[in-house]
């Protein structure tokens, strides 16, 4: 057994740092560019397809681990490893497209709502809660659905810095990891585990100044991770804080979701209409505003290139800020987890 961790947390990390740099290059020869506008913090052109990198590492991992587990610490069928790895393909497919040719929102929303939706029919859905109360069906599919489709949501709507959402992700897989491993899950341990090791692989080139951003190809694909592995291994437990160490564990970017579609809603827009609003977003306008109104008390004179440091020193700790507050719901998450 230790041999496996250490083969799949090393391995999906070292797939991870030796992939990117080849999609980087990908990117760059077919111009496959993220480009700036009024409603993004960043500046030129980025490369956007980060996800490939994560997506191959993950599913190396995830293959890896299936085949030489013993099949008696896997407590799913064969049809839902199927299903947990096909939704995986087909989520992150679905954000590759996006990152391409960029599909509206409405059609986004709908491939969302059916992928999800074969999912949960293939054998990947609540079913129970708490273990004993048994769902009908269809509420059961509903719950699935709305679960899946949500948190895949939260974790697109909070990419909006450099290495926001790959750092929080990271934070609440490694939450759910040391809570699979007290438990004796070996199998969501190891699964964890890869995803871990993926992201950790990943950041050096997402983290501010990022060198290829995650795109909607990863950002899709680690909410479909996070939701598909905290309902198989969280919410079939027989405790109520069990059901609820998911939410608390994705507590940054489930409330600032919430609050955007709140916010929107009462504005009469779309739900997925853009705006600067989100926590992510308002933190960095405080942190840039503070640092501005120093120097400037101080008597610096703020040229282009102390806006430039300003704005970079900015995004680095508003993003770190964000890691900080993930962590310590997470920590909470993790030490009522131990003590249920």
């Amino acid at each position: 057994m230790t041999t496996l961790i250490i083969a799949t947390g090393i391995g999906a990390f070292v797939v991870a740092l030796l992939v990117t740099p080849l999609v980087l290059a990908l990117c760059r020869r077919f111009r496959l560019y993220d480009v700036s506008n009024a409603r993004k913090i960043h500046h030129g052109e980025k490369p956007r397809l980060g996800g490939v990198s994560i997506f191959v590492a993950t599913l190396v991992s995830i293959g890896y681990i299936a085949a030489v587990l013993d099949p008696e610490l896997i407590p799913l069928s064969r049809p839902q490893l199927f299903a947990l790895l096909g939704g995986a393909v087909l989520f992150f497919a679905l954000g590759l497209a996006d990152d391409l040719w960029h599909l509206s929102a409405r059609v986004k929303f709908g491939l969302q709502i059916i992928i999800a939706l074969a999912v949960a029919w293939a054998g990947i859905n609540v079913g129970t809660l708490f273990g004993t109360l048994f769902l009908p069906p269809w509420f059961s599919y509903v719950l699935t659905v709305f679960w899946i489709v949500g948190i895949v949501n939260t974790i697109n709507f909070v990419d909006g810095l450099d290495g926001l959402s790959a750092g929080i992700s990271a934070v609440a897989f490694l939450a759910i990891l040391v809570l699979s491993l007290a438990r004796g899950d070996y199998f969501f341990s190891l699964v964890s585990l890869a995803v871990l090791g993926a992201l950790l692989g990943f950041l050096p080139y997402n983290f501010y100044p990022a060198r290829i951003f995650v795109g909607d190809g990863g950002a899709l694909l680690m909410g479909y991770y996070l939701a598909t592995i905290a309902l198989l291994g969280f919410f079939k437990q027989t405790t109520v804080i069990a059901f609820l160490l998911p939410l608390l564990i994705l507590l940054v970017p489930i409330a600032d979701t919430t609050f955007a579609i709140l916010r929107r809603v009462v504005a009469g827009k779309p739900i997925t209409s853009p705006d600067k609003k989100h926590i992510h977003h308002r933190i960095l306008f405080f942190v840039n505003r503070r640092r501005r109104q120093q120097m400037l008390r101080s008597g610096e004179i703020i040229d282009d290139a102390a806006r430039s440091f300003i704005e970079g020193l900015a995004h680095r700790n508003t993003v770190l800020i964000l890691y900080l507050v993930s962590f310590a719901f997470a920590a909470v998450a993790v030490w009522l987890g131990l003590r249920a």
